[in-house]
């Protein structure tokens, strides 16, 4: 590779390559979640935005906060109660979700798996 070319396709083709080949890259910070890691190439990237998706107004981002902190049940509702936001036990997504946080399970592919079998909305990236 040029050192010079900085172009998108350049960099993503050298950092599969990179992953290929089992060398570790030093821009790719891990996230300490294996599923997170491998649903975006190995880690956060530097440069990178990574999105968390869901619906409006049902506080993605305090419970991606707190899947990352692997913080229990009582430690997220808490959490949630601070942004204004609570689990609520009349929708299926945040049941399955408290379940996942009850058990102490935070392997976001098992997350989704049950929240697609529920034809629920998943999280990720």
């Amino acid at each position: 590779m040029n050192p010079l070319d900085i172009s998108p396709l350049t960099r993503v083709v050298t950092r599969v390559d990179r992953l290929r080949d089992g060398e570790v890259d030093a821009s790719i910070i891990p996230t300490g979640f294996p599923s997170l890691d491998r649903a975006i190439g190995g880690g956060f990237h530097r440069g990178d935005l990574i999105v968390l998706g869901g619906d409006d107004g049902v506080g993605c981002s305090s419970l991606a906060l707190a899947i990352a902190l692997k913080l229990t049940r009582d430690e997220t509702d808490n959490l949630l109660a601070r942004a204004g936001y609570a689990l609520s036990p009349a929708r299926t997504m945040d049941i399955i979700i408290a379940h996942f946080l009850d058990v102490g399970n935070y392997n976001i592919d098992d997350i989704n798996a049950v929240l697609f079998s529920h034809e629920q909305g998943t999280l990720g990236v």
